[in-house]
């Protein structure tokens, strides 16, 4: 249970699939779901989905959460973004307070950036954060890290 918590979920490569959007649309009865976005903000709550489950669907996702935590994931077909492009900019595989990590969920690629600054934030919002972010995406699958 939190005192803020902001999750959401974008498509960028086109239309999420009918199975895409059940499953979103399971994932939160209060949720804003399309087949493009995916977007909720719990106070006092917690999302009732998987994450990486969602990026099986979803280009990128945000999270942002009061108490000190952030992430910020990109989801790539398989085949798009070789993960050997990403190991340089990966912390020798150690945890720090910035990480950087790269992943699969089965048929994806995934690269998730985390912080868990201790004492959290204070006030803090989500929204607006994941459009000026997708960008990246673009750019990586255009081989600039």
């Amino acid at each position: 249970m939190s005192e803020y918590q902001y999750y959401e979920f974008v498509a960028l490569d086109g239309p999420i699939s009918d199975e895409g959007l059940r499953y979103a649309e399971g994932c939160s009865s209060r949720a804003e779901v399309s087949r493009v976005h995916w977007r909720n903000e719990y106070n006092f709550g917690d999302f009732g989905g998987s994450v990486e489950r969602l990026l099986q669907h979803y280009d990128a996702h945000f999270y942002i959460a009061n108490w000190g935590s952030v992430r910020f994931a990109l989801s790539f077909p398989e085949g798009v973004l070789d993960p050997e492009t990403i190991e340089p900019y990966v912390h020798g595989h150690e945890q720090h307070e910035d990480t950087l990590t790269t992943g699969s969920n089965g048929s994806r690629t995934i690269v998730w950036w985390e912080r868990h600054e201790e004492g959290g934030w204070g006030w803090t919002e989500g929204e607006g954060i994941l459009g000026r972010l997708s960008g990246i995406r673009e750019e990586l699958m255009r081989g600039d890290c």
